[in-house]
């Protein structure tokens, strides 16, 4: 075999297939006691959503419910801003808890992301139960694949 053959010649073939995890987590359940559902990245404000026929008790948000912004929708629309890949939701009348537990937590540990694995043991430190939602990725079907910018579809959302 010449030098040429050998250099552009064809090479073995490498079968590298990805298999792409399943989410963690599907779903997000927080205890609601006021209409207002708050959706956040830790950096960011967040926006405040109502729910409608409203009764207080605990809330399920699917990873369905979370929807990528076209172009056009940004300039519309109040947006969840995500730098984290990771989205919090939290009764709305409980954000200053959760803000002020939060960066006590960092102050503490030096990584408030700690909150992400199991929120449900910091429930008692905000004053109600509050979850998150872990952007899965890319190619998994659902529009929350890391940063940008989400607006949450609260016809998804339904009481538990």
């Amino acid at each position: 075999m010449g030098l040429l053959s050998k250099l552009f010649g064809k090479k073995d073939v490498i079968n590298t297939q990805i298999h792409q995890q399943p989410p963690i987590k599907t779903y997000a359940t927080v205890d609601l006691k006021s209409p207002y559902l708050l959706a956040f990245d830790l950096p960011g404000e967040g926006v405040k959503y109502k729910i409608s026929n409203f009764v207080p008790g605990t809330y399920k948000i699917p990873l369905e419910a979370i929807v990528k912004t076209s172009d056009s929708d940004q300039s519309e629309k109040k947006l969840i801003e995500v730098d984290t890949g990771v989205i919090y939701f939290i009764d709305a009348d409980f954000e200053e808890n959760f803000r002020k537990f939060e960066t006590q937590l960092f102050e503490e540990t030096g990584d408030s992301y700690e909150m992400t694995e199991n929120p449900e043991n910091y429930s008692g430190n905000v004053g109600i139960k509050f979850d998150c939602l872990i952007a899965p990725g890319v190619g998994l079907g659902y529009d929350f694949v890391g940063d940008g910018a989400y607006i949450l579809d609260v016809s998804k959302i339904e009481k538990i």
